[in-house]
Protein backbone atom coordinates (compact mmCIF):
# COMPACT_ATOMS: atom_id res chain seq x y z
CA UNK A 1 0.00 0.00 0.00
CA UNK A 2 2.86 2.35 1.23
CA UNK A 3 3.89 2.22 -2.87
CA UNK A 4 1.00 4.38 -3.62
CA UNK A 5 3.18 7.73 -2.93
CA UNK A 6 3.90 7.13 -6.21
CA UNK A 7 0.94 7.99 -8.03
CA UNK A 8 1.43 11.55 -6.00
CA UNK A 9 4.61 12.04 -7.72
CA UNK A 10 2.90 11.78 -11.12
CA UNK A 11 0.16 14.07 -10.39
CA UNK A 12 2.69 16.54 -9.66
CA UNK A 13 4.05 17.13 -13.48
CA UNK A 14 1.02 18.26 -15.03
CA UNK A 15 0.33 20.70 -17.81
CA UNK A 16 -2.11 23.43 -16.74
CA UNK A 17 -3.19 24.07 -20.27
CA UNK A 18 -4.97 20.48 -20.70
CA UNK A 19 -8.45 20.11 -20.49
CA UNK A 20 -9.97 17.32 -18.75
CA UNK A 21 -8.77 14.28 -19.35
CA UNK A 22 -11.07 11.21 -20.06
CA UNK A 23 -10.81 7.25 -20.02
CA UNK A 24 -13.98 4.97 -20.09
CA UNK A 25 -14.47 1.35 -20.25
CA UNK A 26 -17.44 0.72 -23.13
CA UNK A 27 -17.69 -2.83 -24.71
CA UNK A 28 -14.75 -3.75 -23.64
CA UNK A 29 -12.23 -1.26 -24.90
CA UNK A 30 -11.33 2.14 -23.24
CA UNK A 31 -12.70 5.67 -24.94
CA UNK A 32 -9.51 7.86 -24.18
CA UNK A 33 -10.74 11.04 -25.38
CA UNK A 34 -9.04 15.03 -24.05
CA UNK A 35 -9.14 18.77 -25.76
CA UNK A 36 -5.69 20.24 -26.76
CA UNK A 37 -4.68 24.21 -25.81
CA UNK A 38 -5.43 26.56 -28.38
CA UNK A 39 -2.24 28.63 -27.70
CA UNK A 40 0.25 25.80 -28.50
CA UNK A 41 1.56 24.48 -31.48
CA UNK A 42 1.41 20.69 -31.29
CA UNK A 43 3.61 18.23 -33.39
CA UNK A 44 1.97 15.22 -31.88
CA UNK A 45 0.34 13.46 -28.89
CA UNK A 46 1.04 10.35 -26.63
CA UNK A 47 -1.42 7.88 -24.69
CA UNK A 48 0.38 6.52 -22.06
CA UNK A 49 -1.06 3.54 -20.15
CA UNK A 50 0.21 1.79 -16.45
CA UNK A 51 -1.22 -1.00 -14.57
CA UNK A 52 -0.37 0.77 -11.55
CA UNK A 53 0.31 4.44 -11.75
CA UNK A 54 4.04 4.19 -12.03
CA UNK A 55 4.98 2.47 -14.95
CA UNK A 56 4.14 4.18 -18.37
CA UNK A 57 4.21 2.52 -21.54
CA UNK A 58 3.37 4.36 -24.68
CA UNK A 59 -0.01 2.92 -26.64
CA UNK A 60 -1.19 5.40 -29.11
CA UNK A 61 0.11 8.00 -30.88
CA UNK A 62 -1.61 10.84 -32.65
CA UNK A 63 -0.56 13.70 -34.80
CA UNK A 64 -1.47 17.32 -32.92
CA UNK A 65 -2.86 20.35 -34.82
CA UNK A 66 -0.33 22.78 -35.60
CA UNK A 67 -3.14 25.85 -35.74
CA UNK A 68 -2.95 28.21 -32.45
CA UNK A 69 -6.35 28.97 -31.37
CA UNK A 70 -7.77 26.01 -33.13
CA UNK A 71 -9.57 23.91 -30.40
CA UNK A 72 -9.58 20.16 -31.49
CA UNK A 73 -11.16 17.45 -29.07
CA UNK A 74 -9.02 14.07 -29.69
CA UNK A 75 -10.64 10.51 -29.35
CA UNK A 76 -9.10 7.77 -29.13
CA UNK A 77 -9.60 3.91 -28.27
CA UNK A 78 -7.80 1.68 -26.41
CA UNK A 79 -8.45 -1.49 -28.21
CA UNK A 80 -6.63 -4.37 -25.75
CA UNK A 81 -7.20 -2.45 -22.20
CA UNK A 82 -6.31 -4.32 -18.91
CA UNK A 83 -8.80 -6.49 -17.97
CA UNK A 84 -9.79 -5.02 -14.17
CA UNK A 85 -8.22 -1.64 -14.60
CA UNK A 86 -5.90 0.84 -15.87
CA UNK A 87 -4.27 4.57 -15.62
CA UNK A 88 -3.77 7.19 -18.43
CA UNK A 89 -2.36 9.82 -19.19
CA UNK A 90 -1.13 11.85 -22.28
CA UNK A 91 1.74 13.14 -23.05
CA UNK A 92 1.99 16.25 -25.38
CA UNK A 93 5.35 17.23 -27.97
CA UNK A 94 4.79 21.00 -29.21
CA UNK A 95 7.08 21.99 -32.51
CA UNK A 96 9.59 23.51 -30.31
CA UNK A 97 10.28 20.05 -28.86
CA UNK A 98 8.83 20.79 -25.53
CA UNK A 99 7.06 17.80 -23.90
CA UNK A 100 4.36 18.31 -21.30
CA UNK A 101 2.02 15.69 -19.70
CA UNK A 102 -1.85 16.15 -18.33
CA UNK A 103 -2.88 14.54 -15.08
CA UNK A 104 -3.44 10.86 -14.78
CA UNK A 105 -6.76 9.43 -14.90
CA UNK A 106 -8.09 5.69 -13.90
CA UNK A 107 -10.84 3.74 -16.17
CA UNK A 108 -12.16 1.14 -14.05
CA UNK A 109 -13.94 -2.04 -15.50
CA UNK A 110 -17.69 -2.21 -14.26
CA UNK A 111 -17.29 -5.85 -14.19
CA UNK A 112 -14.59 -5.18 -11.83
CA UNK A 113 -15.69 -2.78 -9.73
CA UNK A 114 -19.04 -4.14 -9.08
CA UNK A 115 -17.88 -6.80 -6.36
CA UNK A 116 -15.24 -4.40 -4.71
CA UNK A 117 -18.15 -1.91 -3.89
CA UNK A 118 -20.33 -4.73 -2.00
CA UNK A 119 -17.39 -3.80 0.50
CA UNK A 120 -19.31 -0.76 1.14
CA UNK A 121 -22.39 -2.70 3.49
CA UNK A 122 -19.39 -4.29 4.92
CA UNK A 123 -16.67 -2.15 5.79
CA UNK A 124 -18.04 -0.76 9.21
CA UNK A 125 -18.59 -4.63 10.43
CA UNK A 126 -14.38 -5.69 11.01
CA UNK A 127 -14.03 -5.88 14.29
CA UNK A 128 -10.47 -4.06 14.15
CA UNK A 129 -12.46 -0.85 13.83
CA UNK A 130 -12.64 -0.21 17.56
CA UNK A 131 -8.42 0.29 17.29
CA UNK A 132 -9.74 3.26 15.02
CA UNK A 133 -11.86 4.83 17.76
CA UNK A 134 -9.37 8.09 18.38
CA UNK A 135 -7.26 8.08 15.03
CA UNK A 136 -6.52 11.36 13.99
CA UNK A 137 -4.09 11.48 11.20
CA UNK A 138 -2.68 14.39 8.44
CA UNK A 139 -1.87 14.08 5.18
CA UNK A 140 -2.72 10.41 4.49
CA UNK A 141 -2.01 8.84 0.35
CA UNK A 142 -5.27 7.45 -0.23
CA UNK A 143 -7.58 5.66 -3.32
CA UNK A 144 -10.62 6.09 -2.77
CA UNK A 145 -14.03 4.78 -4.56
CA UNK A 146 -17.52 6.23 -4.19
CA UNK A 147 -20.43 4.30 -4.74
CA UNK A 148 -21.03 4.68 -8.19
CA UNK A 149 -17.58 2.85 -8.97
CA UNK A 150 -15.76 6.46 -9.65
CA UNK A 151 -11.98 6.46 -8.48
CA UNK A 152 -10.12 9.62 -6.66
CA UNK A 153 -6.53 9.95 -5.43
CA UNK A 154 -5.97 12.23 -2.92
CA UNK A 155 -3.83 13.15 0.20
CA UNK A 156 -6.41 13.76 3.25
CA UNK A 157 -6.58 14.63 6.56
CA UNK A 158 -8.87 11.78 8.88
CA UNK A 159 -10.18 11.91 11.85
CA UNK A 160 -12.92 9.71 13.93
CA UNK A 161 -16.18 11.17 14.60
CA UNK A 162 -19.11 9.58 15.82
CA UNK A 163 -17.92 5.98 15.28
CA UNK A 164 -17.23 7.24 11.42
CA UNK A 165 -13.93 8.10 9.71
CA UNK A 166 -14.20 11.86 8.01
CA UNK A 167 -12.44 13.46 6.25
CA UNK A 168 -11.53 17.04 7.15
CA UNK A 169 -9.00 18.11 4.19
CA UNK A 170 -8.15 16.90 0.76
CA UNK A 171 -5.84 18.17 -1.93
CA UNK A 172 -8.39 17.36 -4.71
CA UNK A 173 -11.90 18.11 -4.66
CA UNK A 174 -14.26 15.12 -3.41
CA UNK A 175 -17.68 15.58 -3.46
CA UNK A 176 -19.79 14.94 -0.45
CA UNK A 177 -20.58 11.65 0.27
CA UNK A 178 -19.18 8.11 1.31
CA UNK A 179 -16.11 6.70 -0.05
CA UNK A 180 -13.98 3.49 0.36
CA UNK A 181 -10.50 3.53 0.38
CA UNK A 182 -9.02 0.81 -1.94
CA UNK A 183 -5.07 1.76 -1.40
CA UNK A 184 -3.47 3.68 1.28
CA UNK A 185 -0.26 4.73 2.73
CA UNK A 186 -1.76 3.15 6.80
CA UNK A 187 -2.90 -0.27 6.41
CA UNK A 188 -4.88 0.35 9.14
CA UNK A 189 -7.89 2.23 7.20
CA UNK A 190 -7.24 -0.36 3.65
CA UNK A 191 -10.57 -1.28 3.34
CA UNK A 192 -12.71 1.06 5.54
CA UNK A 193 -15.29 3.46 4.86
CA UNK A 194 -15.10 7.08 5.29
CA UNK A 195 -17.42 10.13 4.54
CA UNK A 196 -17.11 13.75 3.52
CA UNK A 197 -18.87 16.44 3.91
CA UNK A 198 -18.64 20.02 2.82
CA UNK A 199 -14.45 20.29 3.14
CA UNK A 200 -12.47 22.54 1.61
CA UNK A 201 -9.87 21.75 -0.90
CA UNK A 202 -6.64 23.04 -2.62
CA UNK A 203 -5.32 21.91 -5.67
CA UNK A 204 -1.88 22.88 -7.73
CA UNK A 205 -0.26 21.74 -10.76
CA UNK A 206 3.32 22.28 -12.71
CA UNK A 207 4.29 21.58 -15.27
CA UNK A 208 7.45 19.55 -16.88
CA UNK A 209 9.45 21.01 -19.61
CA UNK A 210 11.34 18.65 -22.17
CA UNK A 211 13.82 20.66 -24.34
Amino acid sequence: MKTILLLFTQLMFISASFSEVRAVYKNDKVEISWTNPTDIQIAYFVVERSKNGKNFKTIIQVEGSKKENSLIEYYEIDNNPLHQKAYYRIRQIDVNGKSYYSEMVVAMNVNYVNPLLSLFSNSQKNPKYSRLKNYNENNILVVLLDNNGNEYISKINLVSENKRLVVTYSNVNLPTGDYLISATSDDAIYGKKIMVKGINFIQTSCTRNKE
